[in-house]
Formats: C-alpha cells, structure tokens, sequence
C-alpha cells in the first residue's frame, strides 16, 4: 500500500475520533455484487468474522442496472433483470465494470447510479447512517494504480469524499482464504516461504498474484482482459445456431436490451454444468436454462451448453483475445508466470500452492490446466466464491486499520511512555550508585602504580606528559568488558523494564485484533529484546552518552599532587642540591632556595617541575615504594573526589538522561518498527 493510501486512512481514523464505524467490503464485480460488514470501535474491530450485507433478501445480487418506466427510478440486481425481462424498463445495464482509464467504454454514470442504489438499500443495516463507514472496494490486481485511483474517486461521489480505499481483489481472497481455514494457517509460514499463487478468475478478468517471504507480486501480462464473460457471449452465440429461428433470433437480438437478458441466462447456465457432480454424463446432454419468450413475439430463446459446447468455445480463437483461443491464453499466461517465478527463484523452483478464486474457479478445465504447468502445486478453491472478496475486503480493511492503529500507539508509547519509563529508573540514585559501582571498579590502584613506575623509569619524560597516559590507560579501562559489564548490569533493571512494559503492550489491547490473522502480527518480542540486549551503553564515548567530558581535568589534581610531594621532598634534602635544581631549571641558585621556601604557593616553580625531564635518579629516589603507596592511594581518593564534583550535578544528568533515552529510543523503536514494517507487507 502507498504511502499515501496509509496517510488517507489515518486521516479517516482520525476524522472518526474514537466513534463506532463500520467497515465495508465492497465487491463490485463485473457480474455479481456482494458487500461484508465489520464493527470497529476506534481501531479496533468488535468482531472477526464479518456479517454479510444483505441486498433484497440475497447474499448477493446481479451486477446489473435498470430505471423503472414507470417511476423513472434506479433499479439494481435481480429486480432490474426482472424489470427488464417484463419490457418495463427504460434502460438495463449488465457488466459495466471495465477499465476507468478506457474513458469511451467506463460507463461512469452507470457504476455511480448502481453505487448510490446499493448504499440506498444497505442503509438500515449499518449501525450510523451519519457517514461512519469506511468502504474497501476491489479491483482487479491487473489495474494500474492510476486506474485505482481514478476508480476510488468516481466511487467517492456517492459514498462519501476520503471514505473509499480501492484494493486488489486477490489480496482480498488471500487473506479471506487464510482466515476461514482454506490454507491451513499452521502451514502458511511453510507456504509463504514456498510461495503461494492466487488465481483469481473473474466475469471480467483473470489476475494472478504471487506471495512469498512476506512479499506480494502481481503477475501476468495483463495483455488482455481474460474474463469469463467472454464464454458467456460465446454461448449466446452457439444457442442461437441451435435456435430453429436463428435468423428472426439474430435481428431481434440485436436489441441490447434484450440481448443482454439472453446474456444472463447463457452465465447462470454456463455456472450450472460447471457445478454438476456427474458433468461426464453431459457430454452431449445439453444443460438448458428456462425458456425466454422475447417480448410480444412467439421468439423463445434457451441458452444451451454441455461437455463438447464448452470444449469448443474455450478452443477457439476469439478477436478479443487477439485471435488466441481462452484456453491458450490462459495456458501462455501460466506457463511465463512459471518461467518468471523461475528466473526470480531458482530453476528448481516448484509452486506448492494455488489458490482459485472468483467466479469462474470451478471451470474444470483451469484446474487441469492448473495441474499441467504446476504439477506439484495443490489446488484450493474457494468454497464461498459469491462472497470470498466482499468478506476478504472487509477483513483486509480491519488489517489494514488495525496495522495503522497498531502504529499509532507504538508510536505513542514511543514518544510518552517510554520516555515516563525511562525518566523514572535515570534518578540521581541511580547515576549515584553506578558512578560508585565505576570508581570501586575502575580506578585500581594497580593501573596508577603502573603510571607512575612508567614515570619513574623514564617511559614518560616529564610529569606533564604522565597526564595524557593516564588518560589513555584510564579511558581504555571505561571500554572494557569489566566496566561495559558494570554498566550492563546496572541498565538491565532498566531494560528489563522496558522489556515488561512492551511485553505487556504486546500481549495487551491489540492482540486480540490480530487472532487468526493471515500474519503474525503480534511483536516478536525476542527479536526486540535482542535489539535492547546487543545495546551497549558506551557512557564514555563523546558521540553517545559521554559520562566524564573531562577526563584530563580529573587527572590533571593528580599531576598537581605528584609535582608537590616532588617539591617537598626535594625541599627536605641537603643544601648542596639546590645547585643541582637550578641547573634543572635553569635558575639562578637565589630563585631557586627563594622558591623551595614558598614552595606551595610559587605556581610558575610548579609548572616548570611539570615540564622538566628530571632525572631518572632523583625520581627513583623520590619514588620509594612507601612514598608510591601514599602517593597512590591520595591519588586514587583525588580522582573519586574530582568524578565526583563533575558527575554528581543535577544538570549533568538532565543531559544524560537525554542521550541515554534517545539512545534506547532509537533502538527500541528500530527494532518494534521493523517487526511492524515486516508484517504490514499485505498492505
């Protein structure tokens, strides 16, 4: 379905804001009409299985059209028919359903009267008669979507501007097939990933559609509208060769009125020895339908047909089909949708299934024709054929608007309450106890005895430079799997949750809408769980969640601390020294005693013992392991001190908190959209 198909629905659920609507399944067909109900209470449907709408007492009427002369009022299925048969009509359409973009033959005022007459007679049915109705209407797979959409806005004009959505009828009988048990739904996930073949033959054309793997792919050349009333005209015209008054017959049927008429009897008669048990005993036995006197003269006319009639009309080439015969092009059309699936697969590819459909399903010879190209294909047929579509419509339009509905309270739980959730556990407790889980973990006082030995040995030049390494060796910890499991294991209360609440979610308001549907639709929840699982929580990475922005700074208390036990030390030792420090420093001797006298306020004296490349004799001296013991475990109190002063702020949680919502957000909402996206593919 079109972005903008999804979008034209939205804005119907949101026109209907919370009210009670109905769903129609609208099968016009280019013979018979049908239409299927469903109650729906905001998105979600009160009931599955939909009601048939009844039209003047029937499941489903003749597609046909006429105007009372007397009344001058629209009459449509049988009544037509019968007002026509009783010369008492001014006008009788049948089999108006036709391409829109062929604007010469769409009859657009004829659909439109037909339409309008049909929501005139279902009107008592419906629960509102205030518009609260969407209409799913189908069409046949072989339209463009310009010809759908010229279709739905035509139909727009009597049932309502925005409340008509145009499917493909295959799609209809799929998923209709697939909820009455038809395809067996403990076998659809084999089936799908085989690939499924749906058929769907009607008066008008014949579409073929391929589903597998969650995609859907419409087949065929679509060269010529492949429909069943092609037999049906070919069978008025055999009956009239065997009409002893064939040639008055011919001249008086050329009245379209009442050739028309003639027309249907030759269908209904045509359906009948398709339905026979024992057609093997109507070879040449004809099955005749009742005898029609045509209007006041003493012309009768019976539409006739058997075994070697229909064996020669489906033979034949026939003008419409490019001079190819029906059989053969059926036949042509499945033998490159063979080719096709072949090329797209492999070619040791078999189609195991094949769903029939429409009208013209119980043809025998589609089955054996079926059987010829897909040996290893097994053939469903509708059982329901007169009603399979207007149900299926009615069924897809609850899909359909349960999956957008779905989407909106993802959405929803998404952009409120994830975050509500996610906002209660990321409390200044929680940003507490991990920092004091990192610093007990993190800042051993091996990692800083080994700095200060590099130090001490001359790796590191002067104490300046000891910063930077710290700094390396202290973030190369954040990223090991030691403080990545400190972390992991601080966040899965949080995740876990998180994990509940969608649990929840999914088992909650809208699973019950989605039983016995075609498709799982419900969340697999162990594929987004594995999405939160696989999350790493880098609270150190400047690009995600950057917990200590100043790690120098943290470290830089240290190098101050270490360059003033220098000084002290040095202070301490004998005078003669104080040669040596100005050599150092290249000072004069005076500075040099007037420094190490204020030596804890003179800051210059400090940055120039950072700097120096003092000798590796006097940091071995300074450097005994007690001293390194003291000065380790003050450092170690220092850095806890300063993760403190930059970590324990309110606002730095507030942007936290911030990177580490949208960080679950992002994945969270990947994943659940990606499930959503991978079951909406009916649409």
């Amino acid at each position: 379905m079109s972005q903008e198909k999804i979008n034209q629905i939205q804005s119907i659920i949101n026109e209907l804001n919370d009210r009670t609507f109905e769903i129609i399944g609208f099968d016009l067909g280019h013979g018979k009409t049908a239409l299927a109900k469903l109650v729906c209470s905001n998105t979600y449907s009160n009931n599955l299985e939909p009601a048939i709408l009844k039209i003047q007492g029937q499941t489903h009427i003749m597609t046909a059209l006429a105007y009372d002369q007397k009344t001058g009022n629209a009459v449509i299925g049988e009544q037509a028919f019968d007002l026509a048969t009783e010369n008492s009509a001014d006008e009788f359409e049948i089999c108006f359903k036709s391409r829109p973009s062929n604007q010469q033959a769409f009859p657009q005022e004829v659909i439109k009267n037909f339409v309008q007459e049909v929501k005139n007679q279902i009107k008592t049915q419906l629960v509102s008669s205030d518009g609260q109705a969407i209409f799913f209407v189908g069409c046949p797979s072989g339209w463009s979507n310009q010809e759908a959409e010229l279709y739905k806005q035509i139909l727009e004009t009597c049932l309502g501007q925005g409340k008509v959505v145009v499917i493909k009828e295959s799609r209809a009988a799929f998923i209709h097939a697939c909820e009455i048990g038809n395809i067996q739904l403990e076998k659809l996930k084999e089936y799908l990933r085989q690939g499924i073949l749906v058929i769907d033959i009607g008066s008008s054309t014949t579409d073929f559609t391929f589903v597998k793997d969650k995609k859907i792919k419409d087949l065929g050349s679509n060269e010529y509208d492949l429909g069943g009333s092609l037999i049906d005209k070919e069978i008025l015209k055999h009956s009239i060769t065997l009409n002893r008054d064939q040639e008055k017959l011919n001249i008086k049927l050329q009245n379209k009125r009442l050739r028309q008429i003639c027309e249907i009897r030759c269908r209904t008669t045509k359906e009948h020895y398709f339905s026979l048990a024992n057609k093997q005993n109507y070879q040449r036995r004809y099955v005749s339908s009742v005898t029609e006197i045509l209007d006041d003269t003493n012309l009768e006319f019976s539409a006739k047909v058997n075994g070697e009639i229909i064996d020669r009309i489906i033979s034949q080439p026939l003008e419409e089909l490019g001079n190819r015969s029906w059989k053969n092009c059926f036949y042509r059309e499945l033998i490159q949708i063979r080719q096709d699936l072949m090329n797209d697969n492999d070619e040791e590819f078999e189609l195991n299934q094949i769903l029939l459909t429409g009208g013209g399903a119980n043809m025998g010879f589609i089955k054996e024709i079926c059987k010829d190209v897909f040996p290893k294909g097994s053939l469903v047929l509708e059982s329901d054929h007169e009603v399979c579509v207007a149900k299926g419509l009615a069924r897809y339009g609850r899909y359909c608007i349960g999956v957008i509905g779905l989407k909106n309270e993802i959405a929803k739980f998404l952009d409120e309450d994830l975050e509500k959730l996610i906002k209660e556990q990321l409390s200044d407790t929680f940003w507490h106890e991990l920092i004091k889980l990192l610093q007990e973990g993190l800042i051993e006082k091996s990692l800083i005895k080994n700095c200060l030995i590099a130090w001490r040995d001359g790796e590191i030049e002067t104490l300046n430079s000891l910063n930077p390494y710290l700094v390396e060796k202290f973030s190369n910890r954040l990223r090991e799997d030691k403080a990545k499991k400190i972390i992991r294991n601080k966040m899965n209360h949080l995740l876990n949750r998180i994990k509940k609440k969608v649990s929840n979610f999914s088992r909650g308001s809208f699973s019950e809408l989605y039983q016995h549907q075609p498709v799982e639709l419900e969340l697999t929840l162990e594929n987004i769980f594995n999405q939160l699982d696989r999350l790493e929580f880098d609270l150190f990475n400047p690009d995600q969640v950057n917990l200590l922005a100043n790690i120098a700074g943290i470290f830089s208390g240290a190098i101050f601390a270490i360059g003033s036990g220098f000084l002290g030390w040095f202070a301490a030792v004998e005078p003669t020294n104080i040669a040596l420090l100005a050599g150092i420093l290249s000072w004069s001797v005076a500075q040099s005693v007037t420094a190490l006298t204020n030596w804890s306020i003179d800051e210059h004296l400090q940055t120039l013992i950072k700097t120096a490349n003092l000798p590796i004799n006097l940091r071995q001296a300074f450097l005994s392991e007690d001293r390194m013991t003291t000065i380790v475990n003050n450092i170690r109190t220092d850095i806890k001190n300063q993760i403190n002063q930059e970590t324990m702020q309110p606002q730095a949680y507030i942007s936290l908190n911030k990177q580490i919502i949208n960080l679950i957000k992002t994945n969270l909402s990947g994943a659940i959209n990606k499930e959503i996206n991978e079951d909406d593919w009916l649409l």
